[in-house]
Parts: structure tokens; C-alpha cells; sequence
């Protein structure tokens, strides 16, 4: 009789990471999440700061450039070279992130 304790662990453990019952999608969904957040950490703070107040705050480029006190050149600018790097770097792993090419 062979042992299967390790293995039921193994599938007991995978399974914790997500919701029980989550569809394919979900789990994709979350998936690219993970990998865009990991991609936006490694933007500069110049670009992630600008780029997370236009995108996900909801910030006009003028607003942002208010609140981060530069020029709106300067905003629009590192939000251009943040989103490059997004589209550059996460493209061929991220489904749905269309690259500037």
C-alpha cells in the first residue's frame, strides 16, 4: 500500500491560495493582477506616484501635477515612460496589456 499523506497535503495547500470553487477566469484574473503589481513596484517612485494618481485615483494630469508640485509636462512624461515599461515588460505575460509598439 503506498502512502499518500504528502500528496493530499500538497493538493490541501494549493488549494488555500484561492477562493474554493473559483472559476478558471478568477484564478487568471488574479493571476495577472499579481504579476501587474509586481511590475508597478518596480517603477520608479517619479513614474509609479503619477501614474497611480491618473490611472487609479482618478487625477486629471493638471491634479497630479498639483499635488506632486511638477509641471504637467513632467507628469505626462513619467506616465508615458511608466506605462512603456508596463507594456515592454509585462505584455508577453499579461494578457490584455497591449504593447506601444
Amino acid at each position: 500500500m503506498t502512502n499518500t499523506a504528502p500528496k493530499r497535503a500538497q493538493e490541501v495547500a494549493m488549494e488555500d491560495d484561492f477562493d474554493i470553487g473559483a472559476d478558471d477566469r478568477t484564478i487568471e484574473a488574479r493571476s495577472e493582477l499579481r504579476a501587474v503589481m509586481k511590475r508597478m513596484n518596480d517603477l520608479p517612485d517619479e513614474q509609479r506616484q503619477p501614474l497611480l494618481l491618473v490611472s487609479i485615483g482618478g487625477l486629471s494630469y493638471a491634479q497630479a501635477s498639483e499635488v506632486l508640485d511638477v509641471p504637467i509636462g513632467t507628469i505626462m512624461s513619467r506616465i508615458s515612460r511608466a506605462r512603456a515599461f508596463l507594456n515592454k515588460e509585462a505584455a508577453p505575460q499579461v494578457p490584455g496589456i497591449r504593447s506601444a509598439t
